[in-house]
């Protein structure tokens, strides 16, 4: 056999159905440019649906959802109640045989629609359910095409605008409601509304009240119309007017040390919202920001999503005091320390969310004493350890996340008591072990999450219980992992033949919609078992690519003029694999079997090989085993490498990847699509890759070993 360089004829293996965008994009680069422009523009990403969307690898266009293709030519686009968000219009100008747009029931809420006037045979213009105001949609009507389309146009109703107010005055005191100039276009028409009744004379953008009296308590809201823009009215969110007579502290002194204690701690005089905090002359604490206060106690404290408030600190072991506390909200701030002792004798909480804050610790056995909370969210954090077995006292949950920290340890099975449960995030942490059977008891589930972790398979038969779920996110994990799996007590009742990773039952499962498996360890035994069940045609999201290299790495010795079967151990086939073996990257004409038989063995044989499986049915996946080395000597034996197991992860990946080699030194080779070296990383260990730069597309990681064994990796770079 000839040798040739093993890089390069993988590369031409691995890419040779790649084609180039124009080729398979089946239209012009200028449209295809202005469909990749709205997908930007309109943050895909977010998408509700983005199935095949920018995937010019093995899709065409007319594949991407809600995009019609027709004569060489996109003719319809189609995207109502999908998500989009901020603009999409400036993307349009060049898709000339457009027809039908349908972007309705949308957050857009930038329009120049003035870049659709070069679309001369545009016939429908659905556009209702935005964001748009008046001046947006009135330009509409002077498109030179506009007659065209006119009886296909619909703009009405729109979405809400400005936002909800809450204020709290006291009587005698001066206040006014006002929209942002934002929100208003040239002539546009008021009405002021009060608990539903117009208010006769109040036509302004603005309404006053010089002094508030108590019976301007109430509900407001301001309807806007404009003649330019017939059959379209605008109401803005309610404005609420709570009128108070007294000024007193209004909650027990306890409580109120409570709060100077939180706002000392979280450095108060600095937040962005600190209205009349501490002021107790002129304001009740029921009037200071975030502070809800319910018979005459301190019940909620909100310093929600959305907006940075610019809390620095530690949460005070005082908020104890707090004993009526029903919820403590803080997300997107600086708070940092431990969980305080105090937070966990706050009996009464149902909602506790402490989200992408700065959170230390572990989470301490104490967190089931919060037995009526109905929502649990630490997500984004650094808390660490083990998942105490104390949170299946929280029978009330409905919402548990600890996404995104640095959990270890196995899955409790003890969150099988939490029945009433219907989110469960734990993705991106270090939780080991196998999925506790348990889990099928949350019957009520929704969403499943426990993605990108080192979770070990198989998966437990009871998850097929699970009939509500719509959403299981297990990608980025170790399933498939070759280990004795029903040593695990937690698993005993899982099905394991064949080494089946993945239970047949999840078939009954027929409310799922997503099911996500990328980036674990499974093989077409598994995945192509998938394609049959009865809940298949109703996925709209199913990821099952790509998955770690099969078999064993390792040196077989054979005997000169011997013979030899090379073969991948603990491979596990499924019923349509087909099997090509290569030899340092050369293709074995014949060698379409699971194994390859060699006879009168000499040293022209050496070499490394390897096996490139694929399967009909499971189109998107391309397994390899890994190398077997074979030298032809007059002695015989077998010789493993010292296993090594790398990991890259997230795959796919847009900013940066973690290199994981077990902490080994390596020389790293990065590959484009067309074989070019795109980066080298000489004598490298653990530690994180950046790709930002790197163009969008699938690229070969060829990793080298001190030993001189050599790994590939296939990554996915999203941009």
């Amino acid at each position: 056999m000839h040798v040739k360089n093993l890089f390069t004829t993988l590369c031409i293996l691995l890419f040779a159905v790649s084609f180039s965008i124009a080729q398979i994009a089946e239209i012009p680069q200028s449209e295809y440019k202005s469909l990749k422009e709205l997908y930007d523009n309109s943050q895909g990403v977010f998408w509700t649906n983005s199935t095949n969307w920018l995937d010019t690898t093995y899709h065409k266009v007319s594949d991407w959802y809600g995009i019609t293709v027709e004569n060489g030519h996109v003719t319809k686009i189609e995207l109502p109640e999908n998500n989009l968000q901020e603009s999409i219009f400036s993307a349009l100008g060049n898709l000339p045989e457009l027809e039908v747009l349908d972007i309705s029931g949308n957050l857009i809420e930038f329009a120049d629609f003035s870049s659709l006037d070069s679309l001369s045979k545009l016939e429908t213009l659905k556009i209702e359910n935005n964001r748009f105001l008046f001046k947006h949609i009135q330009p509409v009507f002077n498109m030179p095409q506009y007659s065209q389309f006119a009886a296909g146009l619909s703009y009405s109703p729109q979405a809400k605008i400005d936002i909800q107010e809450d204020a709290k005055v006291l009587v005698n005191q001066n206040y006014s409601f006002e929209i942002s100039e934002d929100y208003i276009s040239a002539n546009d028409q008021f009405q002021w509304y009060k608990d539903g009744t117009k208010l006769e004379g109040e036509t302004g953008s603005t309404i006053e009240f010089s002094p508030v009296t108590k019976s301007d308590s109430g509900y407001y809201w301001l309807q806007i119309t404009n003649p330019g823009v017939p059959d379209l009215t605008l109401i803005s969110y309610y404005k609420t007017l709570y009128v108070n007579s007294s000024k007193d502290a209004g909650v027990p002194i306890s409580e109120y040390n409570a709060l100077v204690d939180f706002y000392n701690n979280l450095d108060g005089n600095n937040w962005t919202r600190n209205d009349n905090w501490l002021d107790t002359i002129n304001h009740s604490v029921g009037e200071w920001f975030g502070i809800t206060v319910r018979n005459g106690h301190v019940a909620e404290i909100y310093f929600g999503p959305h907006f940075n408030y610019n809390l620095n600190g530690s949460i005070p072991n005082s908020i104890k005091d707090l004993t009526q506390l029903e919820s403590l909200i803080i997300v997107t701030d600086n708070v940092g320390g431990e969980l305080p002792e105090g937070l966990f004798e706050l009996t009464n909480l149902k909602k506790l969310n402490l989200g992408e804050c700065n959170i230390s610790g572990s989470l301490p056995a104490e967190i089931g004493n919060l037995t009526k909370l109905q929502i649990l969210g630490l997500e984004a954090n650094k808390l660490e350890g083990p998942i105490p077995n104390e949170i299946g006292n929280l029978t009330n949950l409905k919402l548990l996340s600890f996404f995104e920290n640095k959990l270890s340890g196995e899955i409790p099975p003890s969150l099988g008591q939490l029945t009433n449960l219907e989110y469960l995030a734990l993705a991106y942490n270090h939780l080991t072990g196998s999925i506790p059977a348990a889990i099928g008891n949350l019957t009520n589930l929704k969403w499943l999450l426990l993605n990108n972790n080192e979770l070990t398979g198989p998966l437990p038969v009871e998850l097929a219980h699970l009939t509500n779920a719509l959403k299981i996110s297990l990608d980025n994990n170790l399933i498939g992992e070759m280990q004795d799996s029903l040593k695990s007590e937690n698993i005993k009742s899982a099905q394991a033949d064949n080494n089946r990773q993945i239970p047949d039952e999840l078939a009954g499962l027929l409310q799922m919609d997503s099911l996500y498996l990328g980036g674990n360890k499974l093989q077409f035994n598994d995945i192509e078992a998938i394609f049959s069940w009865e809940n298949y045609s109703e996925f709209n999201d199913f990821i099952y690519a790509p998955q770690d290299s099969v078999g064993l790495s390792k040196t077989i010795e054979g005997k000169k003029g011997g013979e030899i079967t090379l073969q991948m151990e603990n491979y596990f086939p499924g019923p349509s694999d087909q099997y090509q073996w290569f030899k340092n990257g050369e293709v074995i004409e014949g060698a379409n079997s699971s194994s390859v038989f060699l006879e009168n063995l000499e040293e022209a044989d050496e070499g490394l090989f390897i096996c490139k499986i694929t399967n009909p049915v499971t189109t998107e996946l391309t397994l390899y085993s890994r190398a077997i080395k074979l030298v032809v000597s007059d002695a015989v034996g077998t010789k493993n490498f010292e296993q090594v197991e790398v990991n890259l992860y997230p795959n796919p990946a847009s900013v940066r990847l973690y290199l994981d080699v077990q902490h080994r030194h390596v020389n790293l080779e990065i590959f484009n699509a067309t074989g070019s070296l795109v980066q080298n990383l000489p004598d490298i260990s653990n530690g994180w890759i950046e790709v930002n730069d790197f163009q969008e597309g699938i690229y070969l990681f060829k990793i080298k070993m001190k030993d001189a064994q050599t790994l590939f990796k296939k990554v996915i770079i999203r941009n």
